[in-house]
């Protein structure tokens, strides 16, 4: 009679990651509403695309946060772009700080967010209660809100709300003490195709000679490509960029390394970046936050948002709920929330919707039967 045996828990021996769904492996991106967005953190093997917003450029802060992390843990990390910072690499990392010293100088801010959004809730609740009492129907009372607090059972499991990454400063530059306890540190500059993919591959190929059988410990390792396929030679060349992802791909599947690749979209065609987005593992989209778009209408506060934030991928096992964030600037630290709704701007856009459709329903009347049937 066979007798089923649960294996025991994966736990991460490795300083700075731990165990996620399915067995696997995760690190975190350095920003605790950036790993909450991603289901819990990064898992190691995989490549994220991060498609960049050349207006608030905060794809460069997410990279400078992903990376400090792991100088902070003391893994590896490698850079391969187009250009370097001009004060030095240390300069564009930022500076490990205790949590304390940043939860004192963010708290009169979390706290009115708080606030804002009890009173919104508030005010949708009543309002919600009066469409029901005139009209029962759950069509009525479903609110567009993207505003959600708490999670399912697997995004639970998962770790998806367990703060476990460092707190950076970004107005300060790295200390020398963090940035030398990584082991192995390659920074690269150049655009060329082949040349970002051979650079990669030597790092995560110095990661496995240290993680040969009998050593002790295991050596993590983080690489940022920063704009891909960005050079002349291969500006807008389809074959270069989608060869260059299926390499990264493989070597990268299987390893202690993640990669971040940043990648300028709107030069390239819409079918080749749909097929970029299929060979990586996840895939974060930002976009510019203007003052006519639809989300700036819903916002109370549109001008504390730097840009929107998309999950079109999600590179971890756990499934995450397509919702969209906005990326704000907190003093020294960024902050990703999801996107508020204002009721009062919620209304007006019924309101407004309401009118468009019976204008056309009205129009639709009013025509010739035989013309608005006649196929």
């Amino acid at each position: 009679m066979a007798t089923f045996v649960r294996s025991p828990a994966k736990t991460g021996t490795e300083h700075g990651t731990r165990p996620g769904l399915h067995d696997q492996t995760l690190i975190s991106s350095g920003l605790a509403d950036f790993d909450k967005v991603l289901g819990g953190g990064v898992p190691l093997g995989t490549i994220v695309l991060l498609c960049e917003d050349p207006c608030s450029r905060q794809h460069l802060n997410l990279l400078r946060y992903y990376l400090a992390e792991g100088a902070a843990c003391g893994q590896s990390i490698c850079w391969v772009g187009h250009e370097n910072p001009s004060e030095g690499f240390r300069s564009f990392l930022p500076r490990c700080v205790e949590p304390s010293t940043s939860a004192v100088e963010e708290r009169d801010d979390e706290s009115s967010d708080e606030n804002l959004r009890i009173a919104w809730q508030y005010k949708r609740y009543i309002r919600e209660k009066q469409a029901t009492h005139h009209s029962p129907s759950p069509a009525t009372t479903k609110s567009k809100s993207a505003f959600r607090k708490g999670g399912s059972k697997s995004q639970a499991a998962a770790g998806v709300a367990l703060n476990w990454s460092h707190t950076f400063d970004l107005s300060k530059s790295m200390e020398e003490t963090t940035l030398a306890a990584s082991p192995v540190k390659d920074f690269h500059r150049t655009g060329n195709c082949a040349e970002v993919v051979s650079k990669v591959t030597d790092f995560i190929a110095k990661l496995e000679d240290k993680n040969k059988p009998g050593t002790r410990g295991r050596y993590v390792g983080r690489a940022v490509v920063q704009s891909l396929c960005c050079d002349l030679k291969s500006l807008g060349f389809s074959q270069d960029l989608l060869l260059s992802l299926f390499r990264l791909k493989q070597a990268v599947r299987g390893t202690s390394c993640t990669v971040f690749i940043s990648l300028q979209a709107p030069l390239f065609e819409a079918s080749t970046v749909a097929r970029a987005f299929h060979i990586v593992d996840g895939v974060i989209g930002l976009e510019a936050l203007t003052s006519d778009s639809d989300v700036c209408s819903y916002m109370a506060d549109p001008s504390s948002g730097s840009c929107l934030l998309h999950i079109r991928k999600t590179p971890g096992a756990g499934e995450q709920e397509r919702q969209v964030y906005v990326i704000r600037r907190r003093r020294k630290r960024l902050a990703i929330d999801v996107v508020v709704v204002d009721p009062d701007a919620e209304a007006e856009q019924d309101a407004a919707s309401g009118q468009w459709q019976k204008a056309a329903t009205d129009a639709l009347l009013s025509a010739n039967p035989a013309s608005v049937l006649d196929f």
